[in-house]
């Protein structure tokens, strides 16, 4: 293998791997009500941001890239994939907020329910108390 694949199999992994682990510090922070599709865009949108400062660096230093033509303009294809990440992290993060927003509603209205009922006879006999 050449220096490219093995940095960029390195860059994809280290790419993940941030991405998991914001994706669990997300989770941790706050719940997520909207089901498998809110999980999928919040990660998506962690990790494309997360990807930004790893790629720049791997391209910088290993790869290399020269430039490119695009729409007329010559432009560094680092600056194409950085713009790229960015509007997939800002994408993937609206989306989740679209598929958030209603579940969310919906729990947080039935919390705000059950505090303002208070202590009812059943919570005192499943309490365990």
């Amino acid at each position: 293998m050449d220096t490219n694949t093995i940095g960029l199999i390195v860059l994809v992994v280290l790419v993940l791997g941030l991405g998991y682990v914001v994706n669990q510090h997300s989770m941790k922070r706050s719940q997520i009500y909207g089901g498998p599709a809110s999980v999928l865009f919040n990660f998506l949108s962690g990790l494309f941001f997360v990807a930004i400062l790893p790629t720049v660096c791997m391209s910088v230093l290993v790869l290399h890239p020269g430039m490119v033509n695009v729409a007329g303009i010559t432009l560094h294809p680092i600056l194409v994939i950085v713009v790229a990440f960015a509007i997939l992290s800002l994408g993937s993060a609206i989306l989740f907020a679209v598929v958030e927003k209603a579940p969310m509603e919906l729990a947080l209205a039935e919390q705000a329910r059950r505090e303002a009922e208070g202590w009812t006879e059943e919570d005192a006999r499943t309490s365990g108390l």
